[in-house]
């Protein structure tokens, strides 16, 4: 169980990000830049009420964001920092 503060990294085997992976297909250029992608460092948070990972971390265009990622999706994807 990872401790509020650890960090993360994001690290698909099929270079999808998180965004890409959740959804199923490519996505468009503007989301790609929006997605959480291979290499991208996150900070854990903590679990929401339905045992979701918040992280928090910054896009490709410098805005805070915070996402919830189902605890399986986070074991298999991310490694620590």
């Amino acid at each position: 169980m990872p401790t509020a503060g650890d960090q993360f990294v994001w690290s698909n085997a099929d270079g999808q990000g998180y965004g890409e992976l959740h959804l199923g297909q490519p996505l468009t250029a503007e989301m790609t830049e929006l997605d959480i992608k291979n290499g991208q460092v996150v900070s854990y948070m903590q679990d929401d009420d339905e045992g979701w990972r918040l992280v928090e971390w910054i896009d490709d265009q410098g805005i805070d964001r915070i996402t919830a990622i189902e605890p399986t999706v986070f074991d298999a994807n991310f490694t620590s920092a």
